[in-house]
């Protein structure tokens, strides 16, 4: 058992709980689904008398995603060929990539053959202080999307196509165009970086009978109250009983 962590009060509600929503942004803009997931955890929030607003970062969260991808990039460099990582050197890669994701992606790449620039530890440090600081004093948890689309199955054609991708190619299926797997990265990194306690959770059922789900997360320290808040939500929109998914166990 976690000791000194604040437990939630008795017959807590969510009513007068602070939540923000996070709801897009252009690094890896979420499906039609997602929105109108999130669109449907506002008005349920708003309707059990929670505090609801829209997302204000204390800083660019493109930075906050460029430090992580930095820290991440001894791990794809080590699976790089050595042509791979001459065309890094080169710069002649660089065009491969997603037009939304070529400055971040390409960051990390860099950083993977040519090391993790000096200042990335102190920067982390900074980011990870000035979130900390702005959501202990504003919310009791952040609501983002998770992944921008529904889940798929297994044996489905994107999967088939992730498994014989690299990371930074892999393609998903947004609103029927096909994007980079990696821009996904995006909406985890946040919570990952920073040690924030994050849970991912079902809101509803897609078109295809697969589980929307979003994310929430909040400062540390804050795991069973941010864990009792979700519980709570989950009861209110009924999603504690969605149907598993085909061939799940």
């Amino acid at each position: 058992e976690a000791a000194g962590l604040p437990r939630p009060q008795a017959n807590s509600t969510l009513s007068g709980c602070r939540i923000a929503l996070w709801r897009s942004h252009d690094v890896s803009p979420p499906g039609r689904e997602v929105s109108e997931a999130m669109t449907k955890v506002a008005k349920a929030l708003e309707a059990a008398g929670s505090i609801v607003e829209e997302l204000d970062p204390p800083m660019d969260p493109v930075e906050t995603y460029r430090i992580y991808l930095r820290f991440v990039s001894p791990i794809t460099g080590s699976h790089m060929s050595e042509q791979q990582k001459l065309n890094i050197k080169n710069g002649s890669a660089k065009d491969s990539y997603p037009s939304n994701m070529k400055s971040p992606l390409w960051e990390m790449d860099m950083a993977g053959v040519l090391g993790v620039p000096e200042g990335n530890q102190e920067a982390y440090e900074n980011a990870a202080k000035c979130w900390e600081d702005h959501l202990k004093r504003n919310y009791d948890a952040v609501l983002s999307p998770v992944f921008p689309c529904d889940a798929w199955l297994m044996a489905s054609e994107p999967d088939a196509k992730i498994a014989n991708s690299s990371t930074s190619a892999r393609p998903i299926i947004v609103d029927g165009e096909e994007r980079c797997y990696g821009d996904a990265l995006f909406w985890s990194h946040l919570s990952v970086l920073c040690g924030f306690p994050s849970t991912s959770f079902p809101v509803c059922l897609s078109e295809h009978g697969l589980p929307v789900g979003l994310q929430a997360f909040s400062c540390k320290g804050s795991d069973f109250v941010l864990l009792d808040i979700v519980s709570q939500l989950m009861n209110l929109l009924g999603s504690n009983d969605l149907a598993h998914p085909p061939g799940f166990d």
